[in-house]
């Protein structure tokens, strides 16, 4: 199982490449975790990416978890809930999730922009 500490570097990694990725990419990299289930909370991603946003909201960073995207779509609903969280960000439907979600990635790429 990897640790917060492996799978930010990772993230870390696909923002200075400007590689926004999908969940399945991420299984991809780290193959012991499991497959998804349809219920975020039970995963083992969901306390890691709790975990990365938390160090990233202290840090006053982007959070590298807006990298994570569903397959056409934008994050789960963790994400927005991690926003909500630190930020006071709410979101209640699909044109201010695009917006928001677009502008959290758009501040990520910045930040990790290659000089």
């Amino acid at each position: 199982m990897p640790s917060a500490q492996t799978v930010d570097k990772f993230l870390e990694q696909q923002a200075k490449l400007q590689q926004p990725i999908t969940y399945g990419r991420v299984l991809e990299e780290f193959r012991g975790l499991p497959s998804f289930d349809g219920i975020w909370r039970n995963h083992p991603l969901c306390d890691i990416f709790g975990e990365i946003d938390a160090e990233d909201d202290s840090a006053g960073r982007p959070f590298r978890t807006a990298l994570v995207h569903v397959a056409g779509s934008v994050p789960g609903d963790g994400f927005f809930k991690m926003l909500e969280l630190y930020r006071g960000i709410t979101v209640s439907n699909r044109k201010q999730k695009d917006a928001v979600w677009i502008a959290e990635l758009k501040a990520l790429l910045a930040y990790y922009k290659p000089d």
